[in-house]
């Protein structure tokens, strides 16, 4: 059974806005989606934010094969 994992990113002005950038020119986004196990990885950005106050936000949803796909994953990317 696949496992879906869902993470909110927000910060001041564009800051989590231009994380998700950064993941895609750095070229980091297609590496992870090359991991053995991944089935999907996506960025989303609302249309309209209704937090109020003045934050973007940035919704990462991750799609892994199983359990042991999510933590060799997060095994790896400890320290980066």
């Amino acid at each position: 059974m696949s496992m879906i994992v869902t993470i909110r990113y927000s910060g001041k002005g564009n800051a989590a806005i231009d994380f998700a950038k950064e993941m895609v020119e750095s070229g980091t986004l297609e590496k992870i989606r090359a991991e053995k196990g991944n089935l999907r990885y996506e960025y989303f950005v609302p249309l309209f934010d209704g937090s109020g106050n003045g934050e973007k936000t940035v919704l990462l949803i991750e799609q892994w094969e199983n359990r042991a796909a999510i933590e060799a994953h997060q095994a790896s990317h400890i320290g980066d």
